[in-house]
C-alpha cells in the first residue's frame, strides 16, 4: 500500500505542474539503471529533479540528500517534495537553487 501511495503522490505532483503548462513526467527509476529522481520538470533552461515522499512521517533531510545524489548536469536543480499524512505539501531546495529558478544572482555562503 505504501508503494501505491507514493506512486499516486508522484502522479499528483506531475499533474499539478502540467496544469500550469510545464513539461513534467514521472521518472521510471527501474528503467534508468542508476539512482534517479521520482519526477522531472523542465522549467526555462533548468530541469528540476524531484524526490517525492508521502508518508506518515517524512525525513525531509534524507529525501533531499537522496535527490542530491542524482544531479549530473549544471542545469539540474534538486528538490524534495514531501507530504506527511493530513499535512500540507512541503518543497525543499537550497536558497541558491531558488534564486536560480527566479533568475537571481546566488548569495554568498550564509552561516
Amino acid at each position: 500500500m505504501q508503494r501505491r501511495k507514493g506512486h499516486n503522490f508522484e502522479r499528483t505532483i506531475v499533474n499539478i505542474f502540467k496544469a500550469f503548462g510545464l513539461e513534467a513526467k514521472r521518472n521510471l527509476q527501474y528503467q534508468e539503471g542508476h539512482s534517479s529522481s521520482d519526477v522531472i520538470i523542465k522549467f526555462k533552461d533548468n530541469v528540476l529533479l524531484i524526490e517525492c515522499k508521502c508518508r506518515q512521517k517524512v525525513n525531509i533531510k534524507q529525501a533531499y540528500a537522496q535527490v542530491l545524489e542524482t544531479v549530473i548536469r549544471e542545469n539540474e536543480i534538486p528538490c524534495a517534495i514531501t507530504k506527511e499524512d493530513r499535512e500540507d505539501v512541503l518543497i525543499t531546495l537550497s536558497l541558491n537553487d531558488l534564486f536560480r529558478l527566479l533568475g537571481l544572482e546566488p548569495v554568498k555562503k550564509v552561516d
